[in-house]
């Protein structure tokens, strides 16, 4: 949803942003470069996830993992 939210902004405001670009991509059909960016939107939202699970686990003792 995240990354459906990005293109559909991006492109109605056409802003140039990892979104515009995605749907620049899927228009010229050249796969590689949108596995690759959705490829690098799912490391990101797995790394914040993680960082915000460890700052959670530090700030509150009652919190085990």
């Amino acid at each position: 949803m995240l990354l459906a939210g990005a293109v559909l902004t991006e492109t109605t405001f056409e802003w140039k942003g990892i979104g515009y670009m995605l749907a620049e991509y899927l228009k010229a059909r050249d796969f590689l470069a949108v596995q690759g960016i959705v490829t690098l939107i799912a490391l990101v939202v797995c790394l914040a996830s993680f960082l915000i699970d460890v700052i959670v686990a530090l700030v509150d003792p009652r919190v085990r993992f």
